[in-house]
């Protein structure tokens, strides 16, 4: 993977009005993040923006609340180049201090797909001020990335169909690189995740006589230690591949003396785009 310092790409159009515009969009999007394929307060505004800065279709409604934008160049040419960002929130609450924190209980834009939406637009207002390309841009602002499918909402609602593109590209913000810089990769890059959700059920009763119960809470945390497993033991090491456990409900936390009849896993696995063989 290549890093690129963006400081040498300063481009003029992005300064000044427009810089904060966007900062203003973004930080509104924060202060109101929605979750999912229902994304109707983004959507909405995602459109009127677009028939503002001038982009020539305007199409909503796409695989739920997806909004599509088309952009024709003035320059010969009939390429189709389709540019994507991600504009859900997660379902967890903000515990941040800035001074646009969400406003929305039990919802925040944790991944980042405030500012990716607000960089898409940043896109659209210049592609549809300067033209200055052949053949159209294909803006995709797609809802439902966080676990719901919306790529694939889209495309079975006509996407590639409707907008026929020969090429299209997307970009994720990353904490692990410096502010100002991009990374670049050839081939596969990001990979595919997918979550899981394990039960473990036993049988209940007082913790002062465990002989008498079948504690799942005993058996969830083998499972969890033996899960650490499968990526040292089970991964080519020159692979990558994660297993993580991130949630473990079990009981009533009030109930110091009981032990529960079942507790639940959730975690995410994670493998690269090449051991998948994309």
């Amino acid at each position: 993977m290549n890093s690129v310092n963006l400081d040498n790409f300063a481009d003029p159009f992005f300064l000044g009005e427009t810089k904060e515009e966007l900062r203003r969009i973004r930080q509104d999007f924060h202060i109101h993040p929605e979750i999912g394929l229902i994304t109707p307060r983004t959507s909405r505004i995602i459109a009127d923006l677009l028939r503002k800065y001038g982009v020539d279709e305007v199409h909503e409604g796409i695989g739920g609340d997806g909004v599509v934008g088309v952009i024709y160049g003035r320059l010969p040419g009939e390429a189709s180049v389709g540019l994507r960002a991600d504009i859900d929130a997660l379902p967890l609450k903000e515990l941040s201090d800035h001074d646009h924190v969400s406003q929305v209980e039990g919802a925040m834009h944790a991944c980042g797909h405030d500012g990716h939406a607000a960089a898409l637009l940043g896109a659209a207002k210049k592609l549809a001020c300067e033209r200055n390309f052949g053949g159209k841009v294909v803006l995709v602002f797609q809802p439902g990335e966080e676990g719901w499918s919306g790529a694939k909402h889209m495309m079975e609602d006509g996407l590639f169909e409707r907008f026929p593109m020969q090429e299209i590209y997307a970009f994720h913000n990353s904490s692990a690189i410096e502010p100002g810089r991009i990374a670049l990769n050839y081939g596969a890059m990001q990979a595919a995740a997918d979550a899981f959700t394990i039960v473990v059920k036993g049988k209940g009763g007082h913790a002062s006589r465990p002989n008498l119960n079948h504690d799942p809470v005993i058996a969830a945390a083998h499972i969890i230690l033996a899960l650490q497993t499968i990526v040292s033991r089970e991964v080519d090491p020159l692979e990558t591949a994660v297993v993580s456990c991130c949630s473990l409900q079990a009981g009533d936390p009030r109930a110091q003396s009981v032990c529960p009849d079942s507790c639940q896993i959730v975690g995410t696995a994670v493998l690269s785009l090449q051991m998948l063989g994309i």
